[in-house]
């Protein structure tokens, strides 16, 4: 295992759950077992196994409308609900899974068994991510998590959408696979369906059983014995386009010196403009408090850096206690997945080796969220070994494919790409630094987050994989290039548990009433 990524012993139990009406979330056939739940709870002597589901602190009595419930604790709260397709939502769109319920082809069946059943689904990992990770005040309360058939489920795919214009079978299949609802510039939404695809140009979507050590089939927590060191620090390569290619190599990284020396950064999240909707497709709904805004919200309510080092200083404790507890990597945390409640609290308390940190929280109480791309180990008690878990994004046709290359993903004919402890902070300060320093790594400026964005994403040779070597505002990396180049980089960069040190100014005692956080002992 990835020496900075461990494990400690959490107390989980199943139960029988009542049978949830979810009639107002669109949803039937609603079951609080997902396939994941084997590989940690010895279950071949229950009856009912669809039944049953990990206890929580304060469960779903009912549903009260979309957007309430009455909780066991008779509390009417108001939640969001996290809806994740199980089967891959462009396979959908593309038909290759057939009407769900009959017979299909030999290799469709095995992907579509496959994805059903695997404890790896990124539906099913983001959804056992949120309940182990929900008892810590950084991540959002969760009342249930239920697998079932949607009978309409809507995807945001702006972020997808010029790209999938590109796609004969997607123009094809509007209103065969699924239904396409785009905004128009004025803010109307039209919605395209069989008839109207000439409309779409293509152009440049309580019973607690106790848990014991199984015998069931697990992946193996990867390691990084037996690495093959064959990926080096990269010289910048010329930025093409690429196209839609079956023989291009998705571990292969491009970095960009096309000659535009213009100015830019992440993208600036623009609203949505473009959904695709399904009918009757199976879904897992993660049902969580609801969070007031994101990190980027919270950057447009102030411009104080002490304010903005606080916030950040929550980020990094509570991915240290993630990575400490569970082994955990979000792998895709960017500032709309940093998002925030607000706090009566006017401290937070941590530990780590005897030190005592205590952070200001100026209102806000920073929430982690959407857990989908996530590779994390859960240790139940009495476990001699933990169990693994990695998205299935990251499969060789997956979307995140060629971050990583380990086991269940494992790809014998490259080197083996392990988990990176450092990938998320990197991937953070990329994501926001723009925000904050819109005038690039030359800035001249004070601000405590300037120098500490820099060092968690430099390269060992004192390159950044924001900027390219010729010191322009420009990127080095586009798309998911930039998510490759982080993990096999920065490896040692920004591990949480070793940059607490740098959070120095926050160093105090906490009350004896306090809840404190600890890190590690």
């Amino acid at each position: 295992m990835v020496k900075d990524l461990r494990t400690q012993a959490v107390e989980l139990k199943l139960h029988r759950l009542q049978k949830l009406q979810a009639a107002a979330w669109n949803l039937t056939h609603v079951q609080p077992f997902f396939p994941s739940l084997e590989q940690l709870f010895k279950t071949e002597k229950l009856t009912a196994m669809s039944e049953y589901g990990v206890k929580l602190p304060e469960e779903i009595d009912s549903v009260v409308d979309a957007n309430h419930i009455k909780t066991t604790k008779g509390q009417t709260v108001e939640v969001h609900r996290k809806t994740t397709m199980i089967l891959s939502p462009f396979k959908t769109m593309k038909g290759e899974y057939s009407a769900l319920s009959l017979p299909k082809p030999a290799e469709t069946a095995k992907g579509y068994s496959e994805q059903m059943q695997s404890p790896h689904t990124a539906a099913y990992v983001g959804a056992l991510a949120s309940v182990v990770l929900s008892e810590c005040q950084h991540f959002p309360r969760v009342y249930g998590v239920y697998a079932a058939m949607a009978t309409k489920h809507e995807m945001d795919i702006s972020d997808d959408y010029e790209d999938l214009c590109d796609r004969k079978w997607f123009v094809d299949n509007i209103g065969k696979t699924f239904e396409l609802r785009l905004r128009s510039m004025g803010g109307e939404t039209f919605t395209h369906t069989r008839g109207r695809r000439a409309a779409v140009q293509v152009e440049d979507d309580e019973i607690n059983i106790d848990t014991e050590d199984i015998d069931a089939d697990h992946v193996d927590e990867p390691n990084s014995s037996g690495v093959v060191e064959e990926y080096e620090i990269p010289t910048d390569s010329e930025c093409t386009d690429e196209d839609e290619d079956d023989d291009v190599d998705v571990f292969d990284i491009e970095s960009c010196t096309c000659e535009d020396d213009e100015e830019e950064g992440e993208e600036e999240e623009g609203e949505p403009f473009a959904w695709a909707t399904f009918s009757d497709v199976p879904v897992v709904t993660t049902v969580m408090e609801k969070c007031t805004g994101t990190f980027y919200d919270l950057l447009k309510t102030s411009d104080d850096p002490e304010r903005h080092t606080a916030w950040v200083a929550q980020i990094v404790f509570a991915l240290a206690y993630a990575q400490r507890s569970f082994g955990f990597v979000h792998n895709d945390l960017h500032g709309n997945n940093v998002m925030y409640v607000p706090t009566t609290e006017e401290f937070l308390y941590y530990k780590h080796h005897g030190v005592v940190y205590r952070v200001p929280t100026f209102g806000v109480l920073i929430k982690i969220i959407d857990f989908d791309r996530a590779a994390f180990s859960v240790r139940l008690t009495g476990m001699k070994e933990p169990r693994f878990f990695l998205s299935s994004q990251f499969r060789g046709d997956e979307e995140a494919a060629g971050q990583y290359n380990v086991e269940p993903f494992y790809t014998s004919t490259h080197p083996r790409i392990p988990l990176n402890p450092s990938f998320d902070l990197a991937r953070f300060a990329s994501a926001v630094f723009w925000d904050l320093f819109p005038n690039g790594p030359k800035e001249e400026t004070t601000h405590p987050l300037f120098e500490l964005f820099k060092h968690w994403t430099s390269l060992p040779d004192g390159s950044s994989v924001i900027f390219r070597k010729k010191g322009d505002n420009h990127d080095r990396y586009h798309g998911f290039d930039l998510y490759k180049a982080i993990t096999r980089y920065l490896k040692e960069s920004g591990v949480p548990r070793r940059e607490l040190g740098k959070f120095g100014q926050f160093v105090g005692a906490a009350p004896l009433t306090a809840s404190v956080l600890v890190i590690a002992d």
